[in-house]
């Protein structure tokens, strides 16, 4: 898949597209904050105007190399040119189209996720994502996915690679090296976990992170929240991750970028390495100073290896 050539659009040709009035209410929206969770999928942007009903309008735009081809707008404007929620969301593509809607589900079996009974291997849970894409309108997303949710990802961009713009991979689960094997974390200690996650376990991130309450009732509910994620996890990584991704990875057409952690105890490097080969042109990016938890570890370094990537034309 050819990555995107995103056009540019100018404040210039926004005023263009109606009255000087509606430019002007509109430039005056835009600054006010009134478009609500804006979404590019293609060249199709999408958002919600807030606007003088109580319920936002939905408003819309396609573009096209040379500015834009359509628009559209659920308000009552019917003056002629562009309303001022359809210039709201021009301007803030136009200023800020690096802005994204991130969307970031809990696995079912996580948190206040539910379903996990009805789903029997890996195969099945990428199908369920599948579905999940259809009902939230999203045709060819970026996805982004760290450890088991990386090879969901990748499992997805595998089973429907029509479905995936680009695809971040950050130290993923879902091949196995028997020279190189993953640190079995249902049977490890606390003490080796944190080792094999974090670059320093004794730093201020891996303590917040591992913490566990104080207090007994909370301290409890804890424990039965990460052991109900264990079980979950398990369903898909135990007793080895190894299950059948080595023989999809192939399919995956999305420009992809592979993130790992220098130190990664648990996902080794090396499986860096091994998702480069398979994966075609896919590029592989280490992050010194971090491990399993590199999101957290050097989360500036990583916000811009994963948005320089995904607004790269």
């Amino acid at each position: 898949m050819a990555r995107e050539n995103l056009p540019r659009l100018t404040e210039a040709q926004v005023r263009q597209l109606g009255s000087q009035q509606s430019f002007e209410r509109g430039k005056s929206y835009y600054r006010d904050g009134a478009i609500v969770e804006p979404v590019r999928q293609g060249l199709e942007l999408r958002a919600q105007c807030e606007g003088s009903e109580d319920e936002p309008y939905a408003v819309s735009a396609t573009l096209e190399d040379q500015g834009i081809a359509a628009v559209s707008c659920t308000c009552p404007y019917d003056w002629g040119g562009a309303c001022k929620h359809i210039v709201a969301l021009l301007l803030t593509y136009a200023h800020e189209p690096q802005t994204f809607r991130v969307i970031a589900p809990e696995h079912p079996g996580f948190g206040q996720s539910e379903g996990l009974e009805h789903l029997d291997d890996v195969v099945d849970l990428a199908l369920y994502y599948t579905e999940f894409l259809d009902a939230m309108g999203l045709d060819d997303p970026y996805i982004v996915g760290h450890s088991l949710g990386g090879m969901i990802g990748a499992e997805v961009a595998a089973i429907a690679p029509e479905r995936v713009s680009k695809l971040v991979l950050i130290a993923p689960a879902g091949l196995w090296l028997d020279d190189h094997p993953m640190l079995d974390f249902f049977a490890a200690t606390p003490e080796e976990l944190a080792s094999a996650l974090f670059h320093d376990p004794t730093s201020a991130i891996a303590r917040e992170m591992l913490a566990m309450p104080s207090d007994p009732d909370a301290h409890l509910e804890a424990v039965l929240e990460r052991t109900k994620n264990l079980t979950a996890a398990g369903k898909f990584l135990w007793p080895i991750p190894d299950k059948g991704l080595k023989k999809r990875i192939h399919r995956i057409i999305a420009p992809t970028l592979l993130l790992w952690g220098a130190s990664d105890r648990l996902v080794p490097p090396i499986y860096g390495d091994e998702f480069l080969k398979r994966i075609d042109g896919a590029h592989l990016t280490i992050l010194r100073g971090a491990s399993h938890m590199l999101p957290f570890e050097r989360p500036e370094a990583f916000v811009e290896a994963v948005t320089d990537f995904l607004l790269t034309p």
